[in-house]
């Protein structure tokens, strides 16, 4: 016993210089120290220790989890072991190879994501979640390690995204609840502005942003009460670029400003009119036509803000899929406008049912000019579609209409981002999208049609997938996605607010401006 206590004695000063000297002058060692360097030396790998147990009788067991107590090395002590890529040969974890090899596993996905926190690195834990949502294995109490994480590190903004989404898989934690409300009081103060009384592309980012910001959106109808919010937020976000950013621009800076553009304020005169020095982010929805326009009306406006492109996002929870056959119902969403040229798709529709009496058409929105409601139900009659087009009127429950719906029809002439075709495809259905100017930078071509018999060719001729519908809209445009980008401009501001000096001596010097008003005929273009 004393030789293997001795060969074990030298084993262990073998991995220790300082300790090997001292050994070496025959000076005694105390217990603790050899201690410390067997643990040291089992983390990384120097000694393996084999302990013999009887696992049937239990001999032994006792001892080895005592061992194991005192000497083996914690995970967050040890890094993920590495390997080399078969075909880059750059270093991987394995986590993380395992993970490209096999991305569809949960619990390839779950184990990575342990990793990930071990090595105390909450971002690459949380760029998982979305994958584990899916797959129904994302647990609030992994979540809410990682938000500890993050807020061990001091990211704040990670840190209450994190508790924030906690919240959301377990409304029941009330410590949690708590906790972010304290949090919210030490983050920048967020206030939306939305022009046009039109906020339907708003709703999600506000309770997204609500739910981790202390949050407020402008209700009231003059400009100091305008400049009263302004001065109370620390980040103001316009929703379209039109008279109200207008406006704010031209004022001494109180606050970050943020504007978000969709399509048709890049062709009216409220971009020329925006003192774009004074714009901290401009946020456009990604299509390079308007982009371009807007580009070459406001000179340089790419060094004079920073331009960031966030896709409209959906909510893939109020869309859910659903599996479906090829079927015969064409559906069409949105505003009836002249722009939106639903006339061209009554006439891919009637070469469509000459081809197969059994396709139906429905329309699902409100017209906005009353001329093209006329020839609409004229042309209906003219054409003999009475029995085969149908006008459902404006929809308050889009994805339970497109229950019994096949394909999603876009016959628009110019679009910025369509949030309605998005969310049809996230239900299952197939897209037909008219070729508008920026149509190719958004879908696959395959998608795409120029003239009716490309639109009948793709009803009738293409393969019908609606899995991979949903998976286009799930890779490019979902509402997290969206979010998790606005939250990158915010926190992003946050961390740069304005002076609080410079702040109130703007305030101070407020003095009177006047909205800038647009003649009576322009009105009906005010419209988006």
């Amino acid at each position: 016993m004393a030789g293997a206590a001795n060969a074990l004695m030298e084993k262990i000063v073998e991995a220790d210089e300082a300790l090997m000297e001292r050994y070496l002058n025959d000076e005694t060692i105390p217990v603790e120290d050899l201690a410390s360097v067997l643990r040291s030396a089992i983390a990384d790998g120097s000694i393996v220790p084999i302990c013999h147990v009887a696992g049937a009788a239990g001999g032994g067991v006792e001892e080895l989890m005592d061992f194991l107590a005192a000497y083996a090395p914690s995970p967050l002590d040890m890094t993920a072991p590495a390997g080399r890529h078969p075909e880059s040969g750059d270093e991987v974890r394995i986590g993380e190879q395992a993970f490209e090899l096999d991305p569809t596993r949960a619990d390839t996905r779950w184990n990575l994501a342990e990793v990930h926190l071990a090595l105390g690195e909450p971002e690459g834990a949380r760029a998982l979640f979305p994958g584990m949502k899916k797959h129904g294995i994302l647990s609030y109490d992994l979540v809410n390690r990682a938000a500890e994480s993050a807020l061990d590190k001091d990211n704040l903004s990670v840190g209450v995204d994190l508790l924030a989404h906690s919240l959301k898989i377990e409304p029941t934690q009330s410590r949690i609840e708590t906790m972010i409300d304290i949090l919210k009081h030490k983050r920048a103060k967020v206030a939306f502005f939305c022009d046009f009384n039109d906020p339907k592309f708003l709703g999600g980012i506000i309770d997204h942003v609500s739910a981790r910001y202390p949050c407020r959106v402008f209700s009231g109808t003059t400009e100091d009460e305008m400049r009263e919010l302004m001065q109370w937020s620390d980040i103001s976000w316009f929703e379209w670029c039109g008279p109200m950013l207008a406006v704010a621009s031209q004022w001494p800076k109180t606050c970050r400003i943020v504007c978000r553009l969709h399509r048709f304020e890049a062709y009216r005169p409220w971009p020329t009119q925006v003192n774009w020095e004074n714009v901290d982010t401009l946020v456009h929805v990604g299509n390079r036509v308007h982009l371009s326009t807007l580009t070459a009306r406001v000179p340089g406006i790419e060094t004079r803000t920073r331009l960031k492109a966030i896709p409209n996002g959906v909510d893939l929870d109020k869309f859910p899929f659903a599996d479906r056959p090829r079927g015969k119902n064409i559906a069409y969403v949105g505003y009836l406008s002249l722009k939106k040229n639903p006339m061209f798709l009554l006439q891919c529709f009637r070469r469509l049912l000459a081809h197969d009496g059994g396709y139906r058409l429905f329309f699902a929105g409100k017209f906005q000019e009353p001329v093209l409601e006329i020839y609409m139900h004229h042309m209906v009659r003219e054409m003999g579609l009475a029995g085969a087009v149908r006008f459902d009127g404006w929809q308050t429950d889009v994805s339970a209409w497109l229950e019994d719906k096949h394909y999603i029809a876009c016959p628009s002439v110019v679009e910025g981002h369509p949030v309605g075709i998005m969310e049809a495809m996230a239900r299952g259905l197939a897209p037909a999208v008219h070729n508008f100017p920026g149509a190719s930078d958004i879908y696959p071509r395959e998608f795409i049609f120029n003239d009716v018999d490309e639109f009948c060719d793709l009803v009738v001729n293409h393969p019908y997938e609606p899995a991979r519908y949903r998976e286009f809209v799930e890779a490019h445009c979902s509402l997290g996605q969206q979010n998790a980008l606005v939250e990158e401009v915010l926190a992003a501001l946050e961390t740069n607010p304005v002076a609080t000096e410079e702040g109130a001596a703007a305030a101070a010097g407020l003095g009177p401006f006047q909205m800038p008003r647009q003649a009576e005929a322009d009105k009906e273009l005010w419209t988006p």
